[in-house]
């Protein structure tokens, strides 16, 4: 009898709800002496199980279903148990309706209660088939209400699995079914990768069925399911997505509907038990289930086309059909969202920038002028896209999509503006969609930030030095206008001007002399003359768009500081610098020039220096206020002008007022000399046969081209490889007369085209008639380096020999050809023959093979099947021959017919070696020992004959020892292969 029980000597077992059983190793004689307790419940009472003396029964108050408890008997653990649930069930369901499994590996089985409640009790009773198992146990539920059971069977078949409540067995669920075989009975897998596919990609899937016994389940149907549309409503199933394929049979998409309609969708499996189809759809995802529902009986199908729960099934992952843009747009809202209104609070345009970047799916840029669009959202009043009205056209027409161009940046910039409290959103789109010249959803998009258009703020300013032409500058030439411009600006940086307001400059002048001017208070024009080294300031009025200037000169190169504050004390002071640096042109000097442009509405010319330092340089220059001659008479305006035009040769001097002098008396001086006769145009590659390592030059001669005898023409060629990829070639006139032309195609872009024929092609414009004409020239492109790929000995010529006694014991073997090929000079061979003569020894030199006898007599039959024993030579017995002669010192002389040594050896290359017909078999390549012979080129492969070798071909390494070239290309280093 135990009193005290040492800790883990009882078996903890909880029964149900308020029953536990702690079962001992020995009787219990005196259940009232042990003192129970289990943390979180009461132990009502303790007894002596009836039918079992070493086991208690515990009464315990209410478990937690799932809760683990630990069962003591005074300061002893005894045990833990996990808790049951009171809760009884009213529902339950399998949920692994049709399971695969495997024979001799586990498979699971699970039911749910339909509520989250641990520890509730639930029995699967499995009806095996055949030789297998049945099973009727009890399990309890995980706290998701989850009741599993892991079992095996070790026989085919199939098992039937039913699960029920313990505590109310009317409470049931059939629908569990396990296909047992010897490997899985039914597969499909993905035979193309991704599941994101593009709208209209296909999805490839193959099928594969087995028998329970693991044989290839041929000529079967196997149906096509979609998760998605099995007891579906009809405006809730997916049906854009097709199965493509020709072979499957059915329609397009399966489905079964919750209204009794059915789709269906079927292929057949092949002779190994296969079978393939493609899915392709638009904006849509499935789950594509295979399941095998009936058999053909004559014409009459066996099964319903649905997908019933417990059928033999597989499933794959879900596929989805989506747009998928290959580019990318980025667009950047500048400033901030409540942007100044038109003419609010002051006078201005206000509105907001905005920036759009294309980029493709590499990254990079999309090329200049890529049409791109702007769809602007706006209400509540007046939008504007760069001055345009947003949803009005110019005939009055709804407008609310603008076109613009990516730029060689892939960049797009516009500004919206608009009426105070109307706002905007701006939508940048590729129109790529569905529907042209209409933003659709298909469209590549992106939206940028709303823009509310309301009070203007105007507390900043911009301090920015523009030269004559207004482009923003930090430096001009000694002998231009640096404009200093101090703009106040809203709160996106647009100007806006909403008080009078004065600018102060204070100036600060560097080495030279400046002078400044402006418009003062009073808006009177002042001219202010500040010595070099000294400060001056000066009060210039703003007009009435907020902007106040001054113009610097400078008497030569120097250094100008400018600060400037604002009597709208809102306005921030701002400080900027130009330089002022010497002029290309030094005063007083004349300069021959040629006129290339004449703008005689703006007063511009453009001039070319003929002579001197600034030979060949073009100047853009301004003669408004300039003194004007004419063969050195000074002229008007009107005068100068009159008959000014390009070609034409003008003295300029440089001065504190520029003068131009129209020398009329050379009319013309520089205009092209017209040839007598028009030619055709001559190009060439200057090499014939190259690859892509280096530079190749193409030359063009055509006096055509000559049109200005002063200047190095340039013109434009193209090259083109055989796929019709083509690169354009700039060539340049070797000197101003030479009508010579030269120019480079890169080593980079020769490695771009095709090998094989390139051709470059110059469009003469005239030929020698007078006519238009493609000129050409081709060479031969080879980037390929050829590489040693393979080599084999091939088939050798025969020859008949002389075999001769000598009259003592050596036989002598004499060839028409000399022997000394590739199987060697001077070496010894043991022949080892089943008759008397067990040490033969054969040598040969030159035409002689001496096979020794040993001091024996050996038959000719020996003889020969040992020279064949050599697979060197081969040997044959005459027609007359007896295989019982012996060579003896009377034999006479018998001819044998036997291979004469001369091999021939293919080497082939991993590509055509062109460029050569021959190549020196003996210089070129090599084996382990020397050799002599002759080598033929034919495309890939060349052949070698050897001549004379001191060992064997056979099994020998060959090796191409001068880096074997095809004309354009060397091997590089030696390639080896045996």
């Amino acid at each position: 009898m135990l009193f005290n029980y040492e800790v883990g000597s009882a078996e903890v077992t909880a029964i149900n709800n308020t029953t536990v059983e702690v079962d001992f190793e020995e009787e219990v004689d005196d259940v009232t002496a042990l003192d129970f307790e289990i943390e979180g419940l009461d132990v009502e009472n303790a007894a002596v199980k009836q039918t079992d003396d070493s086991v208690v029964v515990l009464t315990t108050s209410s478990q937690e279903g799932g809760e683990e408890y630990t069962v003591t008997e005074g300061d002893e653990v005894l045990g833990t148990f996990e808790g049951i649930s009171a809760v009884v069930p009213e529902d339950i369901d399998i949920v692994t309706n049709s399971v695969q499994g495997i024979v001799g590996k586990e498979v699971t089985v699970r039911a749910d209660i339909g509520e989250e409640e641990a520890g509730v009790p639930v029995t699967f009773n499995i009806d095996a088939a055949g030789d297998n198992e049945d099973r009727d146990v009890e399990v309890y539920t995980d706290e998701d209400g989850i009741a599993s059971y892991s079992y095996t069977q070790y026989n085919v078949g199939e098992d039937q699995v039913t699960a029920y409540a313990t505590g109310n067995a009317d409470v049931r669920a059939t629908n569990g079914k396990v296909y047992w075989g010897v490997k899985d009975r039914l597969t499909i897998e993905e035979v193309t990768e991704g599941n994101s596919l593009n709208n209209g990609a296909k999805k490839v899937y193959k099928v594969k069925g087995t028998t329970p016994a693991g044989n290839d389940l041929e000529d079967a149907y196997v149906n096509i399911a979609y998760a998605e549309n099995v007891d579906v409503s009809p405006e809730d199933a997916v049906d854009s997505v097709d199965v493509t394929d020709s072979s499957a049979l059915g329609n397009d998409y399966p489905y079964e509907y919750t209204t009794g309609g059915v789709n269906w969708v079927r292929v057949q499996l092949d002779e190994d038990g296969e079978a393939t189809f493609t899915l392709t759809g638009e904006n849509a995802s499935v789950t594509p289930i295979v399941f095998l529902d009936g058999t053909y009986e004559g014409e009459t199908w066996t099964g319903n086309n649905k997908l019933d729960s417990t059928e033999l099934q597989a499933e794959a992952p879900t596929v989805s059909f989506e747009l998928e843009h290959t580019s990318e747009i980025t667009v950047t809202s500048e400033g901030v969202r409540d942007a100044a209104a038109i003419n609010d609070n002051g006078f201005g345009e206000g509105g907001r920038d905005y920036t759009a970047v294309v980029t493709d799916k590499d990254g990079d840029v999309v090329p200049e002028g890529t049409p791109v669009y702007v769809q602007v959202d706006s209400g509540n009043g007046d939008v504007y896209f760069d001055g345009d009205q947003v949803g009005v056209d110019g005939e009055g027409e709804d407008n609310d999509i603008f076109e613009l161009e990516a730029d060689e940046d892939g960049e797009i910039s516009f500004t919206l503006t608009g009426e105070k409290d109307a706002y905007a959103t701006p939508t940048v789109f590729i129109d790529n969609g569905d529907e042209d010249g209409e933003l659709d959803e298909d469209d590549l998009q992106e939206e940028g930030e709303i823009v509310y258009f309301t009070d203007a703020e105007v507390e900043d300013a911009t301090l920015t030095v523009v030269d004559d032409e207004g482009e923003e500058v930090d430096s001009v030439q000694d002998n231009e206008v640096a404009t200093f411009e101090y703009q106040s600006v809203d709160q996106n940086g647009k100007p806006y001007f909403d008080e009078n307001y004065e600018a102060t400059f204070e100036v600060e002048a560097g080495a030279r002399d400046i002078t400044v001017q402006y418009t003062d208070e009073n808006g009177d024009p002042q001219t202010e003359d500040i010595a070099a080294g000294r400060t001056e300031s000066v009060t210039a009025l703003a007009n009435s768009n907020g902007l106040a200037t001054i113009d610097v000169t400078a008497e030569g190169p120097s250094k100008v500081d400018v600060e400037v504050s604002s009597s709208q004390n809102t306005l921030p002071n701002k400080d900027a610098s130009v330089t002022f640096t010497e002029s290309a042109f030094k005063a007083g000097v004349d300069y021959t020039t040629e006129v290339v442009s004449v703008n005689k509405v703006d007063n511009e010319i453009t001039l070319r220096v003929h002579g001197g330092d600034l030979d060949g340089q073009e100047f853009d220059l301004d003669y408004s206020d300039a003194n004007l001659f004419v063969d050195n008479d000074p002229k008007s305006e009107n005068d100068f002008e009159d008959g000014l035009e390009k070609y034409d040769q003008v003295i300029y001097v440089k001065g504190s007022t520029d003068s131009f002098d129209h020398i009329d008396s050379n009319d013309q001086e520089y205009a092209p000399t017209t040839p007598d006769s028009t030619d055709t145009g001559d190009i060439e590659f200057t090499n014939s046969l190259f690859n892509a390592d280096e530079d190749q030059t193409i030359e063009l001669t055509d006096a055509d081209l000559n049109t200005d005898s002063s200047t190095q023409e340039i013109v434009d060629v193209s090259v083109a490889d055989s796929t019709g990829r083509t690169i354009e070639v700039t060539l340049t006139e070797d000197s101003d007369d030479s009508a010579d032309f030269a120019g480079d195609i890169t080593a980079a872009e020769l490695a771009t085209l095709a090998d094989g024929e390139i051709t470059v092609t110059y469009n003469d414009e005239e030929n020698v008639d007078g006519n238009a004409e493609e000129v050409t020239d081709s060479a031969e492109l080879d980037t390929t380096v050829p590489t040693l790929s393979s080599a084999s000995l091939d088939s050798t010529t025969n020859a008949t020999a002389t075999l001769t006694a000598n009259g003592g014991n050596t036989i002598e073997v004499t060839a028409e050809d000399a022997l000394a090929g590739a199987y060697g000079n001077n070496v010894s061979y043991e022949i080892l023959a089943d008759g008397p003569a067990t040490g033969l020894a054969v040598s040969y030199d030159s035409e002689t093979l001496t096979i020794d006898l040993g001091g024996e007599d050996a038959s000719v039959n020996e003889v020969i099947s040992a020279i064949n024993d050599l697979d060197e030579f081969s040997a044959t017995l005459p027609s007359d021959s007896n295989s019982g002669d012996q060579f003896t010192a009377a034999e006479a002389t018998t001819d044998e017919p036997f291979e004469d040594g001369r091999d021939v050896v293919s080497v082939t290359f991993s590509e055509n070696v062109t460029g050569v017909t021959a190549l020196d078999a003996d210089a070129d390549f090599n084996l382990t020992g020397d050799f002599t012979g002759t080598s033929v080129v034919n495309g890939s492969v060349v052949t070698i004959t050897i001549t004379e070798a001191d060992v064997q071909v056979n099994n020998d390494t060959i090796v191409v020892t001068d880096n074997i070239t095809d004309g354009a290309n060397d091997a590089t280093g030696d390639d080896t292969i045996n």
